[in-house]
């Protein structure tokens, strides 16, 4: 009896110890530097948010997670900017923290706010606001050197006004040298040493908010895609490894078909070098991801002008979230009423449905998020029965 009751007290003063040890963790690097993992609830079910493109939500299972980093790459126009700002754009239409769609009923009622830093100097206003981006939630910076950009983005993370931090692009990041030096002068490698150095900073500002924060920031990095001049050639992306080694998803796009049509000469699906392109199909790849299955692929479509009463900057998500509905069975034919369903709606034809969806901007958010959530769960169920 007097040996159980030693193991007891052994016990308990272990784990006095061990709270103890946390608190002076804590005490001396800050609040949450350290705790136990069940408490850690900014670490239990990560709060995402959506892309905005229907496709890539799906293959990403959800979109993006608070306090990640996600690099997007490819080639030249495969709208690597597009796809960036498609996130901030939806992003902005969510409260930051119950993520629902605005106006919601929680406390905070607050949108995202997103920050843009054009290394580029490349950024559209008139195309980010087509698609859907609200300028008064966007903080724009156009740095005069790398490691200004670097640096302006770490201290957005840091803060807590900031949701997301959009950098475009990594490729284009000149060290302060080059700038002020010769072109004539070599620089080899400063780059990669500057990026390498940012990643890691990033990782740590976003760690800063603690473990128990749902309102961590994102970091969205923009790539390009360049070619070796080894002799074995291949492609490999500016600025080292380090954002690689750093980022929780990767999404890699190029560009697909372009559709033309010259209403000039009345041809229409052309292919001559004057015609006008009004879609492309853009086609994208997750070589990396953290928190779902990776090397998953799909497209999507994007309209580059105004036609048949869609707008430009408008992807084809609303008929893959149609077609997927129809065969997951959310959309049915109710052979008594004569009629077909789709989550509250109803039409006479399948046109009545789609078009009371496309009027309904609340309903068709909420169907959206059905047929995500279906789609995961049998993705799901098929890797456990595996």
């Amino acid at each position: 009896m007097a040996k159980k009751t030693r193991t007891v007290k052994k016990e308990e003063n272990a784990k006095q110890s061990l709270q103890d040890l946390i608190n002076k963790i804590n005490g001396k690097y800050g609040y949450e530097a350290a705790g136990m993992a069940n408490e850690a609830q900014g670490l239990r079910d990560i709060p995402t948010v959506p892309t905005g493109i229907f496709q890539l939500d799906v293959a990403t299972g959800g979109g993006v997670r608070k306090g990640s980093v996600i690099e997007i790459f490819g080639p030249k126009q495969s709208a690597k900017t597009f796809i960036a700002n498609k996130i901030l754009a939806t992003a902005q239409k969510l409260c930051r923290a119950c993520l629902q769609r605005l106006p919601c009923e929680c406390d905070v009622c607050s949108p995202h706010v997103g920050a843009f830093i054009d290394v580029e100097g490349t950024l559209n206003l008139d195309w980010a606001e087509a698609i859907g981006l609200d300028l008064s939630n966007l903080v724009l910076s156009r740095p005069e050197h790398g490691e200004q950009a670097l640096d302006t983005a770490e201290d957005f993370l840091k803060s807590n006004g900031v949701d997301i931090v959009v950098l475009d692009s990594v490729a284009h990041i000149t060290p302060m040298r080059e700038v002020d030096g010769s072109a004539e002068d070599h620089h080899m490698g400063k780059r990669a040493i500057l990026v390498n150095s940012a990643c890691r900073k990033w990782v740590a500002a976003i760690n800063s908010h603690g473990l128990s924060s749902r309102t961590k920031p994102i970091m969205v990095l923009i790539n390009h895609v360049t070619q070796k001049l080894d002799i074995y050639g291949g492609e490999s992306r500016p600025g080292g490894v380090g954002q690689e080694y750093a980022s929780s998803l990767d999404i890699r796009v190029r560009s697909g078909k372009y559709h033309f049509d010259d209403k000039a000469s009345g041809r229409t699906s052309s292919t001559g070098p004057t015609d006008k392109p009004w879609w492309v199909e853009l086609n994208f790849s997750i070589p990396k991801n953290k928190f779902y299955p990776p090397k998953l692929s799909g497209s999507f479509g994007l309209w580059l002008t105004d036609r048949d009463g869609i707008k430009a900057g408008t992807t084809d998500e609303f008929r893959a979230i149609f077609t997927a509905a129809k065969s997951l069975g959310l959309c049915y034919k109710d052979e008594d009423a004569k009629v077909y369903k789709l989550g509250g709606i109803e039409g006479r034809i399948l046109d009545d449905v789609a078009d009371q969806l496309r009027a309904d901007e609340s309903k068709f958010w909420a169907i959206r998020q059905l047929v995500i959530d279906e789609m995961l769960r049998g993705a799901d169920d098929a890797t456990k029965s595996e």
